[in-house]
């Protein structure tokens, strides 16, 4: 195939970083040694490839083929999808009653009927039996002139006895007419399960059904077909092709000075070297060369075409030389400081003699998967190319990793032209059409041998003078300003320390030096700058300077955490409000904390509230630093609260036991040590958590103490009680302290002596039973008549 350069071979090539720096003139000590590859893989996502897709022979764009970079890969991907074709048999005979017509391609010629059926079969499949079946239609050429309206037609489709009627046409507005193309269609795939052989022998009944009397019209058949959509054979050769130029490259070859040295019968010429005399063996010695500092000679190689050889003689001094050898391409040049080239020539004209410097190798893997036995191997390869030079070629046969390494330096380009690379695959293929998918793709290219050798100084840059900033300022972004002999400018790296990253912290941003102040911070820090050059190289120049900077201290205001709007207070009781407030330049003792209330306090920490009488008032707290100074209002209520608590628990006639069975009395004081009156206040009794009686007060004054009396049973099978009285149960009188509202007493319980007769028992035991039941009938009516003729505000509580 042609490649679009014209010649006979697929072409691939490789780029070359440009990144041999210049060696200075002056007579310098080498000042450093990097030694790299000159290509790597990430060539290969480079946006500046091109790829040509064709199908050859020719220039016709391929169908199936394209080519693409990206992921570090140069991918070929050949995908073909099923081939399919269509192809319509039409029924070679008419089997109907009467015979004629209805048969072979649509040709004007047709068979009418107002009744009888039209039959037809024999689909001569003999081109394409051969091939995978896809879909079946059923297409036919016929007219009904005129609208039905009783009558109708049917078509049917008979396989060896199963009969399936596909169309019916019946009360038309107007005729039908599928006699011109397109003709008549409908998909019948799923009526059958079809095969060749089942087409072949389909035999297609057209029937005009007419229900008597006049008829509507009538049915003309001009041709019945089956057509099959069927997979077809496929062939052809696609090609892909990637290009890629990079001009200015700076390569590891030494191209030898033919205007230099020695000459003996060969003359120069705008061609190179040649014979003086047609015939006559003359000779050229070149002048000494010397090998690159730390580098290895690779292979010697020329261009042109001629007749005769390459010697070549070596030195490790300049002064002591070996005798002259026989060399060419395939040999390494010897290992000395030195050489010098000699050339016989006796036909023809050498055009260039070429060093080249650490035997440049192209590196290629490929990798190769999918469907390989799409494509025919001896017609599908892949190819690397350089400067219009086949360098290999891969044959696609198997699937796999594949990988190959060739010396390039004899491709190269000479100085000034440019590096031209392609990567191409060419497919080949002839199958039954089936859909496939091969992908090749090339994976690494590399080009070892590269070098670089500099004689560098240290960047020349400006003086930083010290400066000030203020705590809690900007800070400051410069440049630094620098020059160097080899490396540019953009390329210098830029570094910056602190020796104190507690005030001030320092970096680079977008090539410029950042000085960043840290919060709440003041003093002096060294910031240390230095500027090296040749990034990536292990030995480095480096300038570097040391300035001061001094961050002013700023006297910050106390912070003051915020307080609830309003503050409730009880009295006579005192409020204890916690303070948080802050100083990052003071500590907290030393700041003072006012009020401008004199009932308002600072104590360890908290304010203390404790104003004389209730009302409200606007409270304002200032806190200070001597310089700053933050407040707070806050709203302070002071109200006057009754304080109710049970002072103390009894038993009637301060008894600390009482005997089972008696009914008793519980007492309990309760003292108002509030400020205001407590009102109606409800009253439970439990035995041990149990209520056996509620009662009410209707009035505490402040300080005064009143008593409250509840009704107990005995309990006979106990020894212990824990008696308790609660005040305000339900929590309905707002008082200062909410958490005296309970006290209790424990009652030890003996059984009664027993000193009468055993019947003087039983009837005191019947006088004490009488007596208890008429108590609590008497409480119980008491309590009953309170609620009824009481006050409406008050309650008992259970």
């Amino acid at each position: 195939m042609a490649s679009q350069n014209g010649t006979s071979a697929i072409l691939v090539a490789l780029l070359l970083l440009p990144l041999l720096a210049a060696i200075p003139t002056t007579a310098r000590v080498v000042d450093s040694m990097e030694s790299f590859d000159l290509v790597d893989s990430s060539i290969l996502s480079s946006g500046e490839w091109t790829f040509t897709n064709q199908v050859w022979p020719g220039n016709d764009a391929a169908e199936f083929t394209t080519g693409m970079s990206a992921d570090s890969k140069v991918s070929f991907t050949h995908s073909r999808p099923l081939n399919l074709e269509s192809s319509i048999f039409w029924a070679q005979e008419n089997a109907s009653e009467y015979g004629g017509g209805a048969v072979g391609a649509p040709d004007g010629t047709y068979s009418w009927t107002l009744g009888p059926e039209i039959v037809v079969n024999t689909f001569d499949v003999a081109a394409s039996e051969n091939t995978a079946l896809r879909d079946v239609f059923l297409v036919v050429s016929f007219t009904i002139p005129n609208a039905l309206n009783q009558d109708s037609v049917r078509f049917s489709i008979d396989d060896a006895g199963h009969n399936e009627l596909v169309k019916t046409w019946a009360h038309t507005q107007a005729a039908v007419d599928k006699m011109n193309s397109p003709y008549w269609e409908m998909n019948v795939s799923s009526s059958f399960d079809w095969t060749w052989s089942v087409i072949s022998g389909a035999e297609i009944t057209l029937d005009y059904v007419s229900v008597g009397g006049t008829d509507d019209s009538q049915l003309q058949i001009d041709a019945v077909g089956i057509r099959v959509v069927h997979q077809a054979p496929s062939w052809g050769v696609e090609t892909s092709v990637a290009e890629l130029e990079i001009p200015d490259l700076e390569l590891p070859i030494m191209d030898l000075n033919m205007t230099n040295g020695d000459w003996q019968g060969l003359t120069l010429t705008s061609c190179g070297l040649e014979a003086s005399s047609q015939g006559v063996e003359g000779t050229w010695t070149s002048e000494m060369v010397r090998r690159p500092h730390g580098q290895n000679w690779g292979r010697i190689s020329s261009a042109g075409t001629w007749t005769g050889s390459l010697e070549v003689s070596s030195s490790d001094d300049g002064l002591s030389w070996s005798a002259w050898s026989q060399t060419a391409f395939s040999s390494i040049l010897p290992a000395s400081e030195y050489l010098q080239i000699k050339v016989k020539l006796s036909d023809g004209c050498v055009e260039r003699v070429r060093l080249d410097i650490n035997d440049p190798t192209l590196h290629i893997s490929i990798n190769i998967h999918g469907d390989v036995d799409s494509i025919i191997p001896n017609g599908s390869r892949v190819q690397v190319s350089m400067q219009n030079e086949l360098v290999h070629r891969f044959d696609i046969s198997t699937l796999g990793t594949y990988s190959h390494s060739v010396s390039i330096g004899d491709i190269l380009p000479a100085d000034g032209e440019s590096l031209i690379l392609h990567l191409a695959s060419a497919f080949t293929w002839d199958d039954g059409g089936d859909a496939k998918d091969l992908v090749v793709e090339v994976t690494g290219l590399e080009i070892d041998g590269g070098y670089s050798l500099s004689w560098d100084e240290t960047p020349d840059c400006d003086f930083i003078a010290d400066f000030e900033l203020t705590e809690d300022g900007s800070g400051r972004i410069f440049p630094v300003q620098c020059t160097d002999d080899l490396t540019a400018v953009e390329n210098l790296e830029l570094a910056v320390s602190s020796s104190d990253i507690s005030i001030i912290e320092a970096d680079i941003i977008e090539d410029q030096v950042r000085i960043k102040l840290v919060p709440e911070a003041s003093g002096e820090a060294v910031i240390s700058v230095s500027v090296m050059d040749r990034p990536g190289m292990e030995e480095r120049n480096t300038w570097s300077q040391e300035f001061t900077v001094t961050v002013q201290n700023v006297n910050d205001a106390p912070v003051f955490s915020t307080l609830a709007s309003e503050i409730m207070v009880s009295l006579p009781s005192t409020t204890f409000v916690d303070l948080e407030f802050s100083d990052i330049d003071n500590s907290n003792n030393e700041l003072t904390v006012n009020f401008d209330y004199s009932w308002a306090t600072f104590e360890s920490g908290r304010m203390k509230l404790q104003p004389a009488t209730a009302g409200e008032w606007e409270l304002t707290i200032t806190i200070s630093d001597g310089t700053n100074t933050v407040s707070q209002i806050v709203t302070v209520v002071a109200m006057a609260l009754p304080d109710i608590y049970v002072e103390s628990v009894e038993i009637s006639d301060s008894a600390d036991h009482v005997e089972a069975g008696d009914v008793v009395e519980v007492i309990g004081w309760i003292r108002n040590q509030g400020q205001a009156d407590a009102d109606f206040i409800s009253i439970r009794c439990l035995a041990d958590g149990k209520l056996f009686d509620v009662a009410i007060i209707d009035l505490v004054a402040p300080g005064q103490l009143r008593r409250v009396v509840c009704n107990w049973q005995v309990p006979t099978n106990d020894d212990v009680v824990l008696l308790t009285v609660v005040l305000d149960h339900g929590l309905t009188i707002r008082e200062s302290d909410e958490s005296n509202n309970d006290a209790s007493k424990v009652i030890s319980i003996t059984e009664p002596e027993i000193t009468a007769t055993g019947s003087d028992s039983v009837s005191a035991g019947l006088t004490n039973e009488v007596k208890i039941s008429a108590a609590v009938g008497l409480i119980l009516i008491l309590i009953t008549g309170f609620f009824i003729f009481g006050p409406k505000g008050i309650r008992k509580i259970e």
